[in-house]
């Protein structure tokens, strides 16, 4: 059975620390800060590994694909996380700053018609296949709306 790994390490969240609130000027960056850290307090982040296997559709090479499960305030969102192919071939385990780099992207998603999310990412409004893709990425987004605000969701880490 796989173990459940803790990704609120130490350095896992110094890594994150770094990168908070980069391109703002002082203020916005320290408000950021906060809000992040704050956030952070109060939220358990952890990781299960699930398999090795293509991710994507168009993966040619297999990755380590993980559960990832965010918990706050009594409520608990999972989903999954395909390694790069890098550290897959490493077995490395993913890092906080890997899974929260992606949520203030993910996070808009739900609010975004298929039209302006194909604008945005360069998808063709035309393929089955990046339907699909905008149909998991809103069921995503529409998860971390449960665990984090829209502010919250923009703190961080990029």
């Amino acid at each position: 059975m796989a173990k459940t790994i803790n990704l609120k390490t130490a350095k896992n969240v110094n890594q994150c620390l770094k990168y908070v609130g980069n391109g703002n000027d002082n203020e916005d960056r320290k408000s950021d800060f906060n809000i992040f850290t704050s956030m952070l307090k109060e939220t358990k982040f952890s990781a299960k590994y699930a398999k090795y296997d293509k991710y994507f559709p168009e993966d040619k090479d297999y990755r380590d694909i993980w559960t990832i499960s965010i918990s706050r305030n009594g409520t608990t969102i999972r989903f999954t996380f395909g390694s790069s192919i890098v550290d897959s071939m490493e077995h490395k385990e993913p890092d906080l700053y890997s899974i929260l780099a992606t949520i203030d992207l993910e996070y808009r998603v739900a609010d975004q018609s298929f039209h302006q999310f194909c604008d945005d990412l360069g998808c063709n409004e035309d393929s089955i296949q990046d339907k699909k893709m905008y149909d998991g990425c809103v069921k995503q987004s529409k998860k971390l709306q449960k665990i984090f605000s829209e502010t919250e969701a923009y703190s961080m880490p990029q």
